[in-house]
């Protein structure tokens, strides 16, 4: 195990403390998105991972094979593969954005979401006719501390975080909150 833990050192994995003994290191890309190997077989798994790497000794060895989505039992390329993965799940801004549209449509209901989204179709450019049915803006929070895993309410939030919370809203008026004409 100690040369597969080696191996995740180098490419940019940190210890994180779970808890319970288990070994747990996590890379975290510029977006915010996170791969988490650990050793644990069982269990309740975190939620603020985007993918999870399980680590066992096997029969060949002290190796590493990756749970889901592919069997691979080499270390240095799963770790690739697992970034390459993390690529395509897209910035942490499309990621809220889209959980946003979730928690908003839940919230509003269909009849309310169609009106919504076609009100947008004429609403200024920083305006979002949702604010007419509830408060947008809890379900932004929600979004916001489900995928970064950080009440955004608890403290004060960073000039990225206002950021990415703006660049999410602005996505997600774009893609899910405004109908097609």
């Amino acid at each position: 195990m100690a040369r597969i833990v080696e191996t995740l050192k180098n490419a940019g994995f940190k210890h994180e403390d779970t808890g319970g003994g288990m070994i747990a290191l996590v890379y975290e890309d510029s977006e915010g998105r996170r791969i988490m190997a650990t050793d644990s077989d069982g269990g309740a798994y975190p939620t603020d991972v985007d993918c999870l790497l399980g680590l066992y000794p096997s029969w060949n060895g002290d190796q590493i094979a990756e749970l889901n989505p592919l069997m691979v039992y080499d270390a240095a390329p799963t770790i690739a593969a697992a970034k390459a993965l993390l690529a395509t799940f897209g910035t942490r801004a499309e990621r809220i954005a889209e959980s946003f549209a979730c928690y908003l449509r839940n919230e509003l209901g269909q009849k309310a979401w169609d009106e919504m989204r076609a009100a947008n179709r004429t609403t200024e450019a920083d305006a979002c006719a949702s604010h007419d049915y509830c408060d947008a803006n809890m379900s932004m929070h929600e979004a916001f501390a489900e995928i970064t895993g950080r009440d955004p309410i608890a403290g004060p939030m960073s000039d990225d975080d206002i950021a990415v919370w703006n660049d999410a809203w602005a996505i997600a008026k774009k893609r899910f909150l405004t109908a097609d004409s």
